[in-house]
């Protein structure tokens, strides 16, 4: 389980490695970038580009029957592809574990058994959330 920490604690376990001053110096600014950025609904749960909740695509939906009893149409199975293919993109931005989104409001964001977020930056969560494998921090 990896969990997000502050730049001070980052410092603290950069100190004790051997590694050179300028690499310390480094890591811990491109941590402190990160910390700053503002929190995005994407980085909690697969989102479309325009910012949307994507579900996990399910093969037997509705919306990729092809509507026809003919077996060359595979107009279906190609919705489905493009579908699963965006999805597995919009998962490789997720970097908090666990988030189930319910709703959201001008300041805040819902998650199912995670209660309520304030739309801050990242450092708002340190100490808080479980970082996904995606987050390369």
């Amino acid at each position: 389980m990896k969990k997000l920490i502050s730049t001070d604690e980052l410092n603290l376990e950069l100190w004790k490695t051997d590694l050179y001053s300028d690499l310390k110096w480094s890591k811990s600014l491109a941590h402190t970038r990160f910390l700053t950025q503002p929190l995005k609904l994407e980085m909690f749960v697969p989102c479309d580009d325009k910012g949307n909740v994507l579900e996990e695509p399910n093969v037997m939906a509705k919306e990729f029957d092809s509507g026809t009893s003919d077996i060359s149409d595979d107009s279906g199975a190609e919705k489905y592809i493009i579908s699963c293919d965006q999805y597995q993109q919009a998962l490789k931005k997720v970097l908090f574990k666990g988030f189930e989104y319910i709703k959201e409001t001008k300041t805040h964001w819902l998650f199912k058994g995670h209660g309520i977020y304030k739309k801050g930056t990242i450092q708002d969560l340190v100490g808080i959330v479980e970082l996904t494998e995606n987050c390369k921090i």
